[in-house]
């Protein structure tokens, strides 16, 4: 018996070995869930529709954003940078409304205790009793802080302007994650107790239309506020500072070495 016939059989045991762990782990998953035959084709499609729809755009961003990380250090300018700045919000924009169409539709077929045990399957509610992080050590020789107002072109006013900004972004972010989290929390024990489907329809649609808010919030912050007072190579650079691409974004110092940030 050569080596090649001998391969071939254990690739094929391997195989026959992974298709009946994923065919009792699918069933095991489709009788938690009681889908019937209509619906488990119906809510594969609704995966393969978001997947087809997102996976397209979270590369196409990724690309994009490497662009825009070239444009900005090779001082392209706004002309330049302000399309490219436009593609990756389109991207976030498509990625978002992909995720509010799939709830949307498998609402339409499933009954709510089984959209509950879906989304409950991918988004599981923070443990209250996480264990405190450990304390950081301190560094002995903390290095200088780069002067990202200075790399911005940040006036004192662009910086109190985008301090307001941020602060009522990030007021409206934190109400819509309590309450968010507090809704998960009310639908997980809600599945656990087998409230029925009139009051977990009433959390989702609360829960749904915080992560609707949320995307909202965030589309509206980079699309609409900070235009309103950046310019486009100054909201690049920005977004760059904290969306960095892989690899991390490190412009060149300016005027020499890193200066210390300045208030």
């Amino acid at each position: 018996m050569n080596n090649s016939f001998i391969n071939a059989f254990w690739a094929s045991v391997a195989f026959l070995l992974l298709t009946v762990s994923l065919s009792h782990a699918d069933k095991a998953w489709d009788q938690y869930l009681a889908l019937n035959p209509s619906q488990r084709v119906q809510y594969k499609g609704a995966e393969q529709s978001r997947k087809g729809a997102i996976d397209p755009a979270k590369q196409d961003k990724d690309g994009a954003t490497q662009t825009l990380m070239s444009q900005v250090l090779a001082n392209a300018g706004d002309s330049s940078v302000l399309g490219t700045t436009s593609q990756i919000l389109g991207d976030i924009k498509t990625i978002d409304g992909a995720e509010e169409v799939f709830w949307r539709s498998i609402s339409g077929f499933l009954a709510p205790t089984q959209v509950a045990k879906i989304f409950l399957k991918w988004h599981q509610p923070k443990n209250a009793q996480a264990p405190p992080a450990a304390p950081k050590m301190p560094m002995p020789n903390p290095a200088p802080k780069f002067d990202w107002n200075g790399y911005f072109g940040f006036t004192k006013d662009l910086q109190t302007q985008l301090k307001a900004a941020d602060q009522a972004k990030n007021t409206q972010m934190k109400t819509d994650r309590d309450n968010q989290e507090s809704s998960l929390g009310q639908l997980a024990q809600q599945v656990q107790s087998n409230a029925g489907d009139g009051p977990i329809q009433m959390t989702l649609t609360s829960i749904f239309s915080i992560i609707e808010d949320e995307h909202h919030v965030e589309q509206a912050f980079w699309g609409t506020t900070l235009p309103g007072f950046l310019s486009p190579t100054q909201l690049a650079k920005l977004y760059l500072h904290r969306h960095a691409p892989k690899g991390g974004f490190n412009p060149p110092a300016q005027g020499g070495p890193f200066r210390l940030l300045t208030h």
